[in-house]
């Protein structure tokens, strides 16, 4: 984060808290989201895209079951 880390941290959580309630307890992947949240994918990447930059969540590997 650059400048005023606390401002994007808050402004960031606020804007995206859906998307990281549903990736508390469990990981799960952009169509999970999509599906769940009922939020359309571009706006899924983009909440992902913006907790990875803020260190908020932590991209994983998805293994085949």
């Amino acid at each position: 984060m650059s400048g005023d880390g606390g401002a994007e941290l808050r402004d960031v959580v606020s804007k995206r808290h859906t998307v990281l309630e549903a990736v508390t307890e469990e990981p799960r992947t952009k169509p999970d989201l999509v599906a769940e949240l009922e939020h359309s994918r571009s706006t899924i990447d983009r909440a992902v895209s913006e907790l990875l930059e803020i260190e908020c969540i932590e991209p994983t590997e998805v293994t085949g079951g």
